[in-house]
């Protein structure tokens, strides 16, 4: 009888501390869904920024290489001693620019007798040909001083144009290479002098996978 009265103590005794837990665990809940009622939760931080409306360009990155549209190596028609250099090595220059000179001394000597009877003949043929026409003197006189005239005038266009090729000058505009000639050096004829490229416009050589063929287009 003792046993059966203490086993039952103690089970109320649990039982009372059961639900005393449960109570205040009920409690606590409850406070908690009050309080979760109230919570506001803190602000987040946002960035703001200005907004500005542009373009927007896909660019494609790749190795490739640079070339003249126009490229020369300036070369001597003619053989001929160098008496003046008139240009830098890596100079821009202009069409038309002197930049060498070759000796044309003797040409100009030429010139000067062949302009003098090239001056000559066409006062003589002036003259023959105001008699001719009136039948003071015979056609075969008038045809005579007409092919010294044209003789002494093409004379005169021969020198000029060997002169003109011991002049070297710039064929268009562009850039110079290296010098690769010295004053008072004997040029022979085909020797190189230095090299002229035109640098506007220029070609980009460069190489891209196929897929990105679409994202080309002409531009600059």
């Amino acid at each position: 009888m003792k046993m059966f009265t203490r086993v039952s103590i103690t089970i109320i005794v649990v039982l009372v501390s059961l639900s005393a837990l449960g109570a205040i665990k009920g409690l606590q809940i409850r406070q908690m869904m009050a309080h979760g009622k109230d919570f506001v939760p803190p602000p987040q931080t946002v960035t703001v920024a200005l907004v500005n409306r542009s373009d927007w360009e896909t660019s494609i990155r790749a190795v490739g290489s640079l070339q003249a549209v126009k490229g020369v190596m300036l070369t001597a028609e003619l053989s001929g001693k160098i008496t003046r250099i008139v240009f830098e090595s890596g100079s821009q220059v202009a069409a038309g620019q002197m930049l060498l000179q070759q000796d044309i001394s003797t040409e100009i000597a030429q010139l000067q007798v062949a302009e003098s009877e090239a001056d000559l003949a066409l006062r003589e043929f002036v003259r023959a040909r105001k008699l001719f026409s009136k039948n003071v003197i015979q056609k075969s006189r008038f045809d005579e001083r007409k092919a010294i005239r044209d003789q002494t005038i093409a004379q005169v266009k021969l020198i000029r144009t060997t002169i003109a090729k011991k002049t070297i000058r710039a064929p268009f505009n562009g850039r110079l290479g290296i010098r690769q000639v010295n004053l008072g050096e004997v040029l022979d004829s085909g020797q190189p002098i230095v090299s002229l490229q035109s640098l506007n416009p220029i070609y980009v050589n460069f190489q891209l996978p196929q897929h990105h063929l679409k994202n080309l287009s002409p531009g600059y």
